[in-house]
């Protein structure tokens, strides 16, 4: 019988949080929406990604869903 690749690798495969609008025992470090400004909370390795980047380019690389899928719908277009 043949099991597929993630079977073997689920208990490596660390999950990945996603941003809440609320704080949450993981995601408790603050950040701003780059295009719509709302506040959103990410855990520690997201947080230092998105700092890492502002820090260089003084951008801010953080979009939520919504507006994330907004941008992605009109670069389709």
């Amino acid at each position: 019988m043949q099991r597929q690749r993630s079977f073997y690798e689920s208990d490596r495969i660390e999950q990945l949080q996603q941003p809440t609008r609320y704080i949450t025992q993981l995601n408790k470090n603050e950040v701003y929406c780059g295009m719509c400004g709302d506040v959103y909370f990410l855990d520690d390795v997201q947080f230092k990604t998105v700092s890492r980047v502002i820090e260089n380019t003084l951008e801010n690389p953080f979009l939520c869903q919504e507006c994330e899928f907004e941008r992605d719908e009109d670069t389709v277009q």
